[in-house]
């Protein structure tokens, strides 16, 4: 349940990521936090979304302190925030370990101990408090003190009065079970429910069945469900990307949840719930989410031994709702493991979207597959008890998000339409390099000249991190370049080991390990040209299975794009927090 800040809110401080972790200096003297992270310069910058230059105001203790418990960040008493609500979730910022002076630990002991007194006495009341903030109600419920007003008042009409707990009272403990999975008893004590010991953990338990009950009556059909939207409302939850990809029809994205649970002692219901897979004992949720985020629906439990692709046969065979608002040749994306039922789908008309699968004897998927791949709750272990209500509680959770939070993803920006339309561009382009492997015209292994020093005497173009991320298409590389980079260095002497074609100075090759295989390298090819500004990267190749594509890139291109143009020019070294993990554990 949680708000996630889009790209462009970030972009300043991404660009400088780097860099400022560069200026950390050697503390000596200093007291190092494990675990947690910030380095106290939060003035400057709003301290959820990172952005600089806006409107702010200074957090209070509360929201400080609440930071560091939840989110593992330390945020020094001038920290600020965005004046204007920018997300729910702090940016994470795990290169900026904490080091603090004497003083500081002295300060920020004295900070917890005050929250924790006033934490203390202070219980939920009514939700006509001035003792809470609106921030300990987001803490613990995982929704703002307006947002828990307006579901009571949805319910408060079906509710008796009680002398133990308001309606309002009612719809906190419900939410805080759901958020912290606190026992009922522990809930009865935060709000000091004046009753004998022994009828604490009833009364609470009681009410939260009720409030499921009211809650899944008035809110779930209104807001979740096949046939909750039209066909129409359905349609405007198209992003700039699937309009793009997939026209005008209407995009449904299936994807399977865990919910994992105690082993039962009933045999027959240990052996169902039983995933091989995951060698859990879990069930299992089947979401249809619409391309914006928005859930359509949320079907199930189903037992754990079932995979994704029978959930989904089934989900075929008996939900007639699907069938109204789906019309031929509407496009359902999945993932591999929905390979055993595709001819389902494809039966009943529906243009099945699934990243491409390896044939037999084949180590790279093809261009085209390669190409056409790129265009594609509840965390805690439940008790037994819960598994009867679990698809209603997930239900009610999925209602409450698309009704109270914004859309996780919105992108109708020219940034993103002139990014689906390179995309596009793309999709039928095919590797030179790789014609020349293939041909036999360009060996990956014999005759390249090591690059001695990448440092100082290698001329490679220029490219800022907008230029990255819009030739990789994307993010998700760009994050993993580090631990590739990482791991570069280590086997290579902390030197990052480049080669050059004796026939083509403008063509390197790498050699990179698989995060999956100790075993597994693979070399790839990078062709640039210095001469051309808007184009200096002509041509990429790498050996992993998706190295063939010409929409972005694997993680192996952008390591080598990242490390050598970018990450060596700020100073960048690997960080050394999971060096001190492993010198810790035993080896045989």
């Amino acid at each position: 349940m949680e708000s996630i800040c889009n790209g462009d809110d970030l972009k300043n401080y991404e660009d400088d990521e780097d860099e400022r972790q560069q200026k950390i200096l050697p503390f000596d003297n200093l007291l190092i936090l494990d675990n947690i992270y910030g380095n106290g310069d939060d003035y400057i910058y709003c301290t959820w979304c990172m952005k600089a230059g806006v409107e702010m105001t200074q957090l209070s203790l509360s929201e400080r302190m609440t930071l560091l418990c939840e989110h593992n960040l330390y945020t020094s008493p001038t920290a600020r925030r965005c004046t204007d609500s920018c997300c729910n979730t702090p940016r994470k910022r795990s290169h900026e370990r904490t080091h603090l002076s004497f003083q500081q630990a002295v300060n920020l002991i004295n900070d917890l101990t005050t929250e924790l007194s006033r934490v203390k006495i202070t219980p939920f009341i009514t939700d006509n408090s001035t003792v809470l903030s609106k921030e300990d109600y987001l803490s613990w419920t995982g929704w703002t003190l307006e947002q828990l007003k307006e579901m009571t008042s949805l319910v408060e009409s079906r509710m008796h009065s009680s002398k133990h707990r308001t309606p309002f009272e009612a719809m906190c403990q419900f939410w805080i079970k759901l958020k912290t999975n606190l026992l009922f008893r522990q809930i009865g004590t935060l709000f000091k429910v004046s009753t004998s010991e022994e009828s604490i953990r009833r009364r609470i338990e009681d009410t939260f069945h009720a409030i499921t009950i009211y809650l899944n009556d008035v809110l779930v059909s209104s807001n979740l469900g096949l046939n909750h939207l039209t066909r129409t409302e359905a349609l405007s939850h198209h992003t700039t990307y699937t309009n793009a990809f997939f026209g005008d029809q209407l995009s449904l994205i299936w994807d399977g949840t865990y919910v994992y649970c105690n082993k039962s002692n009933d045999h027959t219901l240990q052996r169902d719930c039983y995933s091989g897979h995951k060698s859990r004992h879990l069930v299992k949720l089947m979401s249809l989410i619409l391309p914006d985020g928005y859930v359509l629906d949320l079907i199930g439990p189903f037992y754990g031994k079932h995979n994704g692709a029978a959930i989904s046969k089934a989900i075929l065979d008996k939900c007639t709702e699907l069938s109204v608002l789906c019309e031929d040749n509407d496009t359902h994306i999945v993932n591999r493991g929905f390979r055993d039922v595709a001819e389902e789908f494809q039966a009943l008309g529906y243009n099945l979207k699934m990243p491409g699968l390896l044939s037999k004897g084949d180590k790279q998927l093809s261009t085209i597959e390669a190409n056409e791949s790129q265009v594609v709750f509840f965390s805690e272990r439940i008790n037994q008890s819960f598994l009867l209500n679990l698809g209603t509680l997930s239900r009610i959770v999925a209602a409450s998000l698309n009704r109270y939070r914004p859309i996780i993803y919105d992108t109708k920006s020219m940034e993103h339409e002139d990014m689906a339309q390179r995309m596009l561009s793309l999709l039928k382009q095919q590797s030179n390099i790789e014609t020349l492997v293939t041909s036999g015209q360009l060996s990956l292994r014999k005759n390249w000249i090591k690059i001695f020093d990448v440092r100082e005497n290698f001329n490679f173009p220029h490219l800022d991190l907008d230029f990255l991320r819009n030739y990789t298409c994307g993010t998700y590389q760009l994050k993993m370049s580090k631990p590739y980079a990482k791991a570069h260095l280590f086997e290579n002497e902390n030197e990052f080991e480049l080669q050059m074609s004796p026939d083509n100075d403008q063509l390197i090759r790498c050699r990179l390990h698989s995060r999956h295989s100790g075993n597994t390298r693979y070399f790839i090819c990078i062709e640039f040209d210095n001469n051309d500004e808007d184009e200096p990267i002509r041509d990429h190749f790498c050996q992993c299975k998706s190295g063939k594509r010409k929409i972005g890139c694997c993680a192996h291109v952008a390591t080598i794009l990242w490390y050598i143009r970018y990450a060596r020019h700020i100073g960048w070294t690997p960080t050394t927090r999971t060096d001190q993990f492993k010198e810790k554990i035993m080896t045989c």
